[in-house]
């Protein structure tokens, strides 16, 4: 369009990006994905450890439970296996 030569438009200017400032660029950007996938591994390893870690402490006072109730342990054993599971 009036003579510019729009696919030059910037006459060798790349931007302060060369060939070794895209490698680098890549090689960043390639160890940042990475971070990521390693970050969201551990959180979901992290947060279902500890669902389960609740779980267990749960299902093991129902068990106590159950077996105050069926006549197994008696209350002084309750109490006491009841406390030593609340303390961890």
């Amino acid at each position: 369009m009036y003579g510019y030569d729009y696919n030059n438009m910037m006459d060798g200017w790349s931007g302060g990006y060369s060939q070794g400032n895209s490698i680098v660029s890549l090689i960043f950007m390639s160890i940042m994905m990475i971070l990521f996938i390693v970050l969201i591994i551990w959180a979901v390893r992290f947060f279902t450890r500890t669902a389960r870690a609740d779980s267990a402490k749960d299902s093991a006072e129902e068990l106590l439970k159950q077996r105050y109730v069926a006549g197994e342990i008696d209350k002084k054993q309750f109490e006491q296996i009841k406390k030593d599971l609340s303390d961890k």
